[in-house]
């Protein structure tokens, strides 16, 4: 009898086509196929057919056989058929095995399901049926299949994970629509229909059972691994290895079969657990230690348990809460701590080698019994191996966890303790390594990486050290490293038998530093054609021990959990009209696989990232996400040692850091934070492109993570960024611009004025270094993202400012050659806060009108709006106003807008905006015959939008010429009703008819509609405007919000103020969206505007207006998706605005008595809630006394 494996029962497995139906089928020779009888069903006549054709493919070729029906199972109607093939296909045998399956035991099916187009694929099953009395069906349930129903699979082949084939798949259970269940025929309860067809049937207790002798070292049972003796040169051949001859006994050759696939047969016990009493408690106990030691002797030897029985042992180690013990016998009853120690080290041993993640219970009872035992040398000592390994695990779990503190308590009282294990002092070395590690101490890692000396280690504890020392840059020291690690391996490996565990653990370690090595050689020299070559080498050697550690297994593993994962974390609601569904109970969505794979990088002595192997490929963010609630410190390590900014912005967002409280975020912020700062020195070192250690990580991953974390930082926080930022500019820390601007810009918008004050001068001879360009792209200069208030100018004003600074860019003015845009801004910086002397000011304007534009003869500093050269000082014979007014009016300008247009040339709108913000400051400089030649390029424009939209309505610039044609309007609307007085009437009602043409295509005008309305018709014009504020459409609304702001602006009559913002009111309190943002500002422009105190009606309307927008926003973080939650903060950001001036509001008109919802949002904004609320929001209020 052959082994047996996977793909012997995948190219076994066929597709039956009988009519319409299409089924499953298998073969269990070459001719004899066995399949299910309503795979044959007829509809019309309702009749079975006795013919069918069968597809298979076998070594890659297609094959398609006509069979016969040669026997029928009558007992149902829904049973089994056996099928005889007209030509014989050359395919291996399969054999049926009679089994006792146990409740939860793992299956798997394979077949050709309807849901999956008719494609075969691998089902994953347990087996769910309670009834321990004869019964046909097999009730079995998916585990993580998304797949609604499993039509196409009837006949499928069922099989246990040692590929015994012990049912075949029959049916499904139906709810609403999906399968909830599978029924099985099971192959014990047929065991007389097929030996009736001359097919044997093997009994799987026998087969397993039926082993050759082997014999293990004692360490195997009693150290920290079943495997911690073996090291070079120590390691014993055991001359009693297992011996397998051949022998025509076919179970005797089948149990030879399971033991070359290194099955690990354990069982499932029931346990009543907390259910029972302590004397029950207790012996539950002592048996599943019994039964798990037993279980644990027949240990394959696998470095880690494979990723395909990782579930199975997940669900026979049961009993954790046996774990759970009284302090007061604890501490007087010697047995009872040791019967506790025993269950927790076979309990932590299975988890370990699973790479499995501990509940926070199990760890807190699991440190009670260890540190009980620790109290009591006696007791320790009578059972120190176990104490120890159990200690050890302890460490790793407190390390992932950020625990310090108790991880510096425990490695204090192992360290005398190291001869209680053979090799102790090793395994206690790694992990003070990885403590360093996890806490980026990176220099304290490699001294300790430099100072080991790898020899005397156990192979395991090597391979883990040259992993590290790979992902810390020493890669010529590693891949020497790792190459005698290997020759190690294989010189013991060919002094032991075949088929022992001791063999299955050194191939373990082999294919592990095999990749590595394969990894190493592809950093060094990744481009060279002799890499490559061995490169392809060692992978063809990899493929000769993939049994041993499979990659792809583990990637199998993460993904189905990942599916199931995210199918928890996106719930399909009950969509039942009149029916309301409460959730009393929701499970854990705890992604254990990720976790595990994640575990096995670890344990494998992978670095995180395998560059040459793509290990994780495009599902990082995946992975990352499943663990970041439930790990969420040994998540962030990763995310740092991963180094990939994309996965950082998927994983760190507003929403993430919003659901966090304020211990964690500051925690995060911390952890990363000293990570770049302490390493900071050796980040130049290395090339982000083409080095990839843990260096180029925490850069290519940190700074996004600290620039996502911006929007909730404190002001101690924020100062600390400011000193990084400064920092990583001064020493050229970062090469990747980009990365680096991103980070510059989020910092000096995030930052508060006031921390801003504190590191001005810091932050000016930062900006005055010459700027790093690489790869075309130049660093950002901090103070050209410097953004401020208004109101804040006074505080700049009163900062302390170093005269050599200030005297130190003036100097730097003088060279010939400067970046002008830098020095100029600093200097207008400094003058708008009136740090200049009078002979610094005029030097500034010689040095700003120096070099001009050809076209405008205005500074060369494009990317300065117009408005600015007015504020700053200019020479006494320049005339800035003429210059600018001359820049906007001219027919060079009229020609070449007229021309874009026609030439759909919709990139640029520059003009316009400038247009807009020059009135914004200077709108009455017009007179109006400038304002009249604005009005017909206007109109000309729009007349060419219009030619153009009915050419070609569907042109790809459609969309740039909707944004073209609305920064025109906002530009016009922003001359304001006053500044359109005593235009021509005629000209003015052109206009308006001519932009209602643009209304079908979503593009309102309102607000120039506004401008030119006679005085007798604004209040009805409002009322009309207000009603469409009631609209769902965006653009709609938001023009009739600006068209109701632009008649506000001249409006003198207060009481349609007051009516105005009675409506608004209305409006913001029925949460109307789209709007709320809109309606906020105009109540924040009308109080701003007002020099009066308003009736009580309105102060008591925009009270309550402030309660429930604080109220409304601050629910919808909770359950808002990405876009909602985008404009929660919006929304927010303007109420905050409202709420900071209805307070100036207050103290000037009502004596400083501050209404409830004012002294809120001042809390929310400066008070304690600020902790827990976003940067842009605590920014919009400005202290009065600043």
């Amino acid at each position: 009898m052959q082994k047996i494996d996977r793909d012997r029962l995948d190219e076994n497995t066929g597709q039956i086509e009988c009519g319409e139906e299409i089924g499953t089928v298998f073969l269990i020779d070459k001719e004899t196929a066995i399949t299910v009888k309503h795979c044959l069903l007829i509809e019309k006549p309702e009749t079975y057919a006795k013919n069918a054709v069968l597809h298979f493919s076998v070594k890659d070729e297609e094959k398609t056989v006509k069979a016969t029906v040669i026997s029928e199972d009558n007992d149902s109607s829904e049973d089994l058929v056996v099928l005889r093939c007209e030509e014989s296909i050359d395919v291996q045998p399969l054999y049926l095995v009679s089994a006792e399956l146990d409740v939860f035991d793992e299956l798997q099916m394979v077949g050709y399901g309807k849901s999956f187009g008719f494609e075969k694929r691998w089902i994953q099953l347990k087996n769910t049926n309670l009834l321990k009395k004869p019964n046909k069906n097999m009730i079995l349930d998916t585990i993580d299949s998304a797949a609604m129903d499993y039509e196409g699979f009837s006949g499928s082949l069922i099989a246990d994970y040692n590929n015994c084939i012990v049912g075949i798949a029959n049916m499904q259970n139906v709810e609403k629509g999906k399968a909830n269940s599978l029924l099985g025929i099971s192959v014990k309860n047929r065991k007389k229909f097929f030996e009736n067809n001359n097919i044997p049937v093997y009994d799987r207790a026998a087969l397993l059972n039926v082993r050759c002798k082997e014999t293990k070292a004692k360490a195997f049972q009693n150290g920290i691994d079943q495997n911690v003796y073996l090291k070079n040169k120590q390691l014993e051949n055991d001359t009693n290895s297992r011996n397998i001859e051949e022998n025509t006994n076919p179970l005797l050759n089948m149990s030879n079969v399971y033991s070359e696939d290194y099955n690990w047969n354990i069982k499932y016990t029931r346990i009543e657990g907390l259910l029972g009493n302590s004397n029950k408690r207790r012996k539950e106990r002592k048996e599943l230690t019994k039964q798990w030691a037993k279980e644990f002797e027949q240990y394959p030897g696998w470095l880690i348990v494979p990723a395909d029985f990782r579930q199975q042992v997940k669900s026979y180690t049961n009993g954790k809460e046996l774990l759970q013990c009284s302090e007061k016998e604890l501490e007087s009853n010697f047995d009872y701590c040791n019967e506790l120690l025993d269950f927790a080290y076979e309990y932590t041993r299975r988890y370990k080698k699973s790479c499995l993640p501990l509940d926070k219970n199990i760890k807190n009872n699991l440190y009670k019994i260890w540190d009980t035992l620790n109290s009591h040398s006696d007791w320790k000592e009578k059972n120190k191996n176990k104490w120890f390994t159990v200690g050890l695990y302890l460490l790793e779990n407190y390390r992932q966890n950020m625990d310090e503190e108790k991880w510096n308590s425990i490695c204090d009282l192992l360290k005398p303790c190291t001869n209680f294990i053979v090799d102790g002092k090793y395994y206690l070395k790694l992990e003070e390594i990885l403590m360093n590690l996890f806490k980026m101490d990176l220099e304290k890692v490699q001294l300790e990486l430099v100072s080991c000396s790898l020899e005397e280690m156990p192979y395991e504890v090597r391979l883990r050290f040259i992993g590290v020392m790979t992902e810390c840059g020493l890669n010529e020291e590693a891949l020497k490293a790792v190459e005698e690690l290997t020759n190690d391996i294989q010189k013991n490996n060919n002094e032991i038998a075949e088929s022992s565990p001791q063999n299955v653990y050194l191939k373990s370690l082999l294919v592990c530093a095999l990749y590595l090595k394969e990894h190493l050689l592809f950093c060094m020299n990744p481009y060279k054609e002799e890499t490559r070559k061995k490169c392809n080498e060692i992978n063809n050697e990899i493929s000769k021990y993939k049994k041993y550690y499979n990659w792809d297994k583990e990637k199998i593993l993460f993904t189905d959990g990942a599916l199931t994962w995210l199918k928890k974390e996106s719930p399909e609601p009950e969509f039942e009209l009149n029916r309301e569904s409460i959730t009393l109970v929701r499970s854990e969505n705890n992604c254990w696989e990720a976790y595990s794979v994640f575990k096995s990088i670890e344990y494998s002595g992978f670095p995180l990232y395998l560059r040459s192997k793509s290990l994780l490929n495009n599902q990082q963010d995946i992975l990352v996400k499943s663990l970041l609630s439930y790990y969420p410190q040994y998540t962030w390590q990763l995310l740092l040692r991963l180094g990939k900014a994309d996965v950082v912005k998927k994983c760190i967002t507003r929403e993430y850091l919003q659901s966090k409280n304020r211990k964690e975020i500051d925690e995060l912020f911390e952890y990363v934070y000293n990570a770049i700062m302490n390493n900071i020195g050796k980040f130049q070192k290395y090339d982000p492109w083409y080095d990839q250690n843990i260096y180029t990580s925490i850069v290519a991953s940190g700074i996004p993570i600290l620039e996502r974390m911006c929007a909730v930082l404190d002001y101690v926080q924020q100062g600390k960024m400011i000193d990084l930022m400064i920092r990583l500019i001064e020493e050229n820390a970062v090469k990747d611009q980009r990365l680096l601007n991103q980070f510059i810009s989020s910092v000096m918008n995030q930052t508060a004025d006031y921390i801003k004050r504190t590191k001005i001068n810091a932050l000016l001879t930062c900006s005055m270094k010459k700027r790093e360009n690489i790869l075309g792209v130049v660093q950002l200069d901090p103070f050209d993202v410097f953004t401020e208030y208004e109101l804040s100018n006074p505080l700049y004003r009163k900062a302390h400012l170093e005269p050599k600074i200030i005297k130190a860019i003036f100097n730097i003015g003088k060279q010939q050659k400067i970046n002008r845009t830098s020095v100029l801004a600093r200097m207008g910086q400094l003058y708008t806060w009136g740090k200049l002397t009078k002979e610094q000011e005029v030097a500034f304007g010689e040095l700003l009108w120096s070099k001009l534009n050809e076209d405008t003869q205005l500074p060369d500093l494009e990317q300065y709006y117009f408005f600015v050269f007015m504020k700053w000082p200019h020479p006494e014979e320049i005339d800035p106003l003429k210059r600018i007014k001359k820049s906007f009016i001219s027919e060079k300008v009229s020609s070449k807008w007229k021309e874009d247009i026609r030439g759909r040339n919709f990139t640029e709108i520059s003009y316009w905006e400038q247009l807009a913000v020059w009135n914004r400051y200077y709108v009455d400089e017009w007179s109006a015959k400038e304002k009249k030649w604005f009005l017909e390029l206007f109109i000309g424009c729009c007349s060419d939008m219009v030619k153009y939209w009915k050419e070609s309505k569907y042109d790809f610039q459609f969309t740039f010429s909707k944004w073209h044609m609305k920064m025109m309007i906002r530009a016009i609307a922003s001359f304001g009703r006053n500044g359109w007085k005593g235009t021509n009437p005629v000209q003015s009602k052109k206009l308006c008819t001519l932009l209602k043409e643009f209304y079908d295509e979503g593009i309102y005008s309102w607000e120039v509609e506004a401008m030119f309305l006679a005085d007798e018709k604004v209040p009805a014009f409002m009322n009309e405007m207000l009603e469409l504020m009631y609209e769902t459409e965006s653009d709609m609304v938001f023009s009739a919000t600006m068209a109701v702001e632009k008649c506000l602006e001249t409006i003198m009559d207060q009481q349609l103020k007051e009516n105005t913002l009675l409506e608004l009111f209305n409006l913001i309190k029925a949460r109307k969206e789209p709007g709320l943002e809109y309606f906020l500002m105009i109540i924040h422009n009308i109080f701003y505007r007002t020099n009066s105190r308003f009736p009580s009606k309105i102060m008591k309307g925009v009270s309550q207006v402030l309660r429930l927008v604080e109220k409304y926003t601050r629910i919808n973080f909770q359950t808002s998706t990405q876009e909602e939650f985008k404009e929660n903060i919006k929304v927010r950001k303007q109420c905050a605005t409202l709420a900071f001036l209805i307070y100036r509001f207050e103290n000037t008109f009502y004596e400083g008595q501050h209404c409830p919802e004012v002294e809120e949002w001042k809390n929310i904004c400066t008070g304690e809630k600020a902790e827990n609320e976003f940067a842009e929001v605590k920014n919009c209020w400005l202290l009065p006394e600043l």
